[in-house]
């Protein structure tokens, strides 16, 4: 029941300091972070379909989902790090070049299990 209750303490907060920044920001300096204010709505918006279902239903699933949305608020706070926020974007670069090498191995591992198979599928 603690937990339970400071889940929602967490989530009342979030919502609302959303809500203050984009009040505070409205015309310029909301559309100049188009793409984190987005994120942080998007956020706020699970965060309280979440909540009210989790009241609704009194399904303890719910809170669950709840931590998995404020690791997705981490993300934010990451991304002001200038090293974290580099090694974020090398990762996500080479996502795309070994993505054709990935490709290839899973197609030699295919091609020598079915040769496998049908070599050693008697003994």
């Amino acid at each position: 029941l603690l937990h339970r209750a400071v889940h929602s303490l967490c989530s009342v907060v979030y919502i609302v300091e959303v809500l203050v920044r984009a009040l505070a920001l409205r015309g310029h300096g909301f559309r100049r972070e188009a793409y984190r204010n987005f994120v942080d709505f998007a956020t706020a918006a699970g965060i309280a379909g979440l909540q009210v279902w989790s009241f609704l239903a009194r399904d303890y699933q719910a809170v669950r989902w709840l931590a998995l949305f404020r690791v997705v608020r981490a993300e934010r706070v990451l991304w002001r790090v200038p090293g974290v926020r580099r090694a974020i974007k090398i990762v996500l670069f080479l996502f795309g070049t070994f993505r054709s090498a990935g490709s290839a191995l899973i197609l030699v591992f295919y091609f020598y299990s079915t040769v496998g198979v049908q070599v050693f599928g008697g003994l």
